[in-house]
């Protein structure tokens, strides 16, 4: 996430994604559960389609993850 200060931040300026009085910082959260490819800000070499890619084998693998850790508690 990019906060004011930060080299992140630094970089978003420097590409104009943000401006010193930015004021939308759902713009720059990831809500795994909710998460908006169109809102995201990128600031990686990867395009949106390649990071949307990724992302979505991510969360397709946390998923899975997270189903298995809840099977093994119930049973």
């Amino acid at each position: 996430m990019a906060f004011p200060g930060t080299e992140v931040w630094t970089e978003a300026r420097r590409r104009g994604l943000v401006h010193e009085d930015w004021t939308d910082w759902r713009a720059l959260d990831i809500d795994l559960r909710h998460f908006d490819l169109d809102r995201y800000i990128m600031l990686g070499p990867l395009s949106r389609e390649r990071f949307g890619d990724w992302f979505r084998r991510f969360y397709d693998l946390w998923d899975e993850v997270r189903s298995r850790l809840e099977a093994s508690q119930e049973g």
